[in-house]
């Protein structure tokens, strides 16, 4: 049997607990451009995408002129209202050191962009 040598982890709703916050994001940002989705039915989505979130909830594309629009209101929505707020989850800093010092090889994985990557202070 093969030995485990390395173990990757996705950050959001598994490291850091943002998922509510990604969907709330969502939510308000579908809402100004006149959308009205209700968090239920975004929240199971969230770990997708936008490429995936935006034509599932409103039959639009990412790339598209409305989708663009929303999906820039939803970044900055994200990251100015909460991101800040953000923590890790009750003992994910422990687990990660610990497998860290048994020699695990670890990485990570995010749909998420990377300028809303770019504030480990928050984690």
């Amino acid at each position: 049997m093969a030995r485990i040598r390395g173990i990757i982890f996705d950050i959001d709703g598994t490291l850091v607990d943002s998922n509510d916050a990604h969907a709330h994001a969502w939510q308000q940002a579908m809402a100004e451009y006149g959308y009205d989705v209700s968090f239920d039915r975004i929240r199971p989505l969230i770990g997708m995408g936008g490429d995936k979130v935006l034509p599932e909830l409103l039959g639009i594309q990412k790339d598209s002129e409305p989708g663009s629009k929303i999906d820039r209101r939803r970044s900055q929505l994200f990251k100015e209202r909460y991101l800040p707020h953000l923590r890790a989850f009750p003992g994910a800093m422990k687990l990660l050191r610990y497998l860290h010092n048994h020699g695990f090889i670890l990485a990570i994985a995010t749909s998420s962009k990377p300028d809303e990557m770019n504030s480990p202070e928050h984690y």
